[in-house]
């Protein structure tokens, strides 16, 4: 759910200029690397996402709650300028937990076969997604479908369900909230693009997180490049994320009534402090630039009267 703030993209310069090895573009010389996309009209890639998550209280190793979840992404490039691609990314096979609640599992269904078509600049960086009103209407109908698979169901989370569904509806009136929905998945996979990189040499970078709502939440990380190998085509770099405290304690307080889901109660948000870490590994293929796996870790501990709470989340993407 990360962007790379405009001032990154100064580091890219070199690499337009300085190729080490055509059959290797993003490598220019034996310790240095750029992150530039090299596609063609048509060419696709699938990516295959676990996602995992796991709750623990105080300083117990033991979770008191787990989940995990997994689904396919398919990757198309459409079209292609100088100045820019242009991408369609589809969602398949979207399996939930399989401890979560019928509800959940209706919800994952109406997400299978979403498409969504976005725009990146020349470098392979996001910038766009291009049919959202295409997509407003699509979430609005399967919201709708939503609350009857609720009324159909016998369980005491029915009225928040309802609750959250009418909030979600009410967002997602606005374009800039169905944008930010699915930004998680393509900044993921596109958010570090338009870098040069020295092996060992961290950059320090800002970060800019899509929200629901008109709340800003920025941050701040650092980027490294780990290793080099030519032979495998790939290189291997590193990222540490995290954001602004304050605005990150505002943000929850404004989706208060979607954790209000989680325990089913109403939360004093006053009474909560909260910090959040991410960590990166990503494997990029140095001859396509194409990724060919990510790994995220992100931290977030919750501090209220009752004690402390930790929640560790990870998603996984494999290229296929």
């Amino acid at each position: 759910m990360k962007f790379l703030s405009p001032v990154i993209l100064s580091f890219f310069l070199c690499a337009l200029t300085s190729v080490y090895t055509q059959e290797y573009p993003n490598l220019i010389s034996p310790t240095k690397v750029t992150t530039i996309g090299y596609w063609n009209n048509g060419q696709s890639t699938d990516y295959h996402v676990k996602e995992t998550q796991a709750s623990y209280k105080g300083k117990s190793e033991k979770p008191f709650k787990s989940s995990s979840s997994e689904y396919d992404i398919e990757l198309r490039v459409v079209d292609s300028t100088a100045e820019s691609y242009v991408f369609e990314m589809k969602y398949t096979n979207y399996v939930p937990d399989p401890e979560a609640k019928q509800f959940i599992h209706k919800m994952a269904e109406l997400q299978n076969d979403l498409l969504i078509r976005y725009q990146t600049n020349e470098l392979g960086q996001f910038d766009t997604i291009l049919n959202l009103v295409e997509l407003q209407q699509q979430l609005i109908e399967k919201l709708e479908l939503c609350v009857g698979y609720i009324d159909e169901e016998e369980d005491e989370m029915k009225e928040i369900y309802k609750m959250v569904i009418t909030a979600m509806s009410e967002k997602f009136k606005q374009l800039n909230n169905i944008e930010a929905l699915f930004l998680s998945d393509i900044i993921t996979i596109h958010g570090f693009y338009g870098i040069e990189m020295q092996q060992g040499k961290p950059i320090d970078i800002e970060l800019s997180y899509p929200t629901i709502g008109d709340i800003v939440l920025t941050g701040t990380g650092k980027v490294t490049l780990n290793t080099i190998n030519k032979s495998k085509d790939e290189c291997i770099f590193s990222t540490t994320e995290k954001p602004n405290r304050d605005e990150l304690a505002q943000y929850v307080g404004s989706l208060a009534l979607l954790f209000m889901m989680d325990s089913g109660k109403k939360i004093s948000l006053e009474e909560l402090s909260f910090t959040m870490n991410t960590r990166k590994k990503m494997k990029m293929e140095l001859s396509s630039g194409w990724m060919n796996s990510v790994e995220q870790t992100t931290t977030t501990k919750l501090t209220n009267k009752k004690g402390d709470q930790k929640k560790i989340s990870t998603q996984t993407y494999t290229r296929n």
